[in-house]
């Protein structure tokens, strides 16, 4: 997991240094949620008494998923998927691109990268195989246990009907 964790990290390095100074603290930011979904995914992974195989496959798909954020940045200048494009997709076809997971068995990448393409959608498709919807579950479980992390220091002092 090592090797997968440095290949993040050295595919993410270069979108950090290029960022201007007042970039600089949301490309961090990514990163660090990257790894915080990363270690969310553990604790969901033992809970739920998942093979080995399938754990490591959630846990990378977990490091990997927002991988799409970057180059979406870099091109848009936005995180919004709204005014950009969606970065979910995106983050496959980077990981493709840049071959960052091919040292991996073609069966373990396609998961990681269906639930790569899949986490940020509103449902699921039904006709997913079961060990790629639990990945993709995990994966989007970890992200939100994440998120509001980083939203409940905006909701100090929120009123009734104050969207």
């Amino acid at each position: 997991m090592t090797h997968l964790k440095e290949i993040f990290s050295q595919f993410v390095s270069p979108f950090l240094l290029n960022a201007n100074e007042k970039e600089r603290p949301d490309i961090q930011l990514k990163i660090d949620h990257s790894f915080d979904v990363f270690e969310n995914s553990l604790n969901i992974c033992k809970s739920l008494s998942l093979p080995a195989e399938l754990v490591e496959t959630a846990r990378i798909a977990a490091l990997y998923h927002d991988t799409g954020r970057f180059p979406q940045y870099s091109e848009y200048r936005t995180f919004k998927d709204s005014e950009s494009c969606n970065h979910g997709t995106l983050g496959a076809r980077t990981v493709l691109k840049y071959k960052l997971l091919n040292d991996l068995p073609k069966k373990q990448r396609n998961t990681i990268l269906g639930a790569i393409a899949l986490h940020n959608r509103s449902a699921l498709p039904s006709f997913l195989s079961d060990e790629l919807r639990i990945c993709t579950e995990i994966v989007r479980d970890s992200d939100k246990i994440d998120i509001i992390k980083v939203l409940i220091p905006h909701l100090t002092g929120v009123e009734s009907g104050n969207e």
